[in-house]
């Protein structure tokens, strides 16, 4: 499957990357790094499709369900998980929403992972949900 270190630097195998949250600064960062070392990429998007030369993009809401089927028929070596609402505005308005995005993605994506025996990396926020609200990490 290859050395997860090669994602990060020049040299390595190349690799079949997924970066779920591939269009937020993070994950688009993510993307084009690895592009640039040779790794295929695939990776979601929630609303916009961003224009990343050599990645190819899947629609995907975290907060409507564990990730779509055709991800996990990838093969991929290695799997990112930079998706979060990092506002704390938003966070506090819409627990719920926050609760889902920021903490139950996450479950879902470190199963689907684990099934597919990937090596999983999952990036989080410093802003965590709690029932009494926001803490910090």
């Amino acid at each position: 499957r290859g050395d997860v270190a090669g994602v990060f630097r020049k040299g390595g195998g190349a690799m079949r990357l997924l970066v779920l949250g591939g269009s937020g600064n993070l994950g688009a960062t993510l993307c084009v790094l690895a592009h640039q070392r040779g790794h295929e990429v695939v990776a979601t998007c929630n609303r916009r499709v961003p224009e990343l030369a050599g990645v190819r993009f899947v629609k995907w809401d975290a907060a409507q369900g564990p990730p779509p089927a055709e991800l996990q028929d990838l093969r991929a070596d290695v799997m990112v998980h930079s998706v979060a609402i990092i506002n704390p505005d938003i966070c506090e308005q819409y627990p719920a929403l926050a609760r889902l995005v920021n903490s139950e993605s996450v479950r879902q994506a470190a199963a689907m992972a684990s099934e597919a025996r990937l090596v999983y990396i999952s990036f989080r926020t410093r802003l965590i949900m709690s029932c009494g609200g926001i803490g910090r990490a």
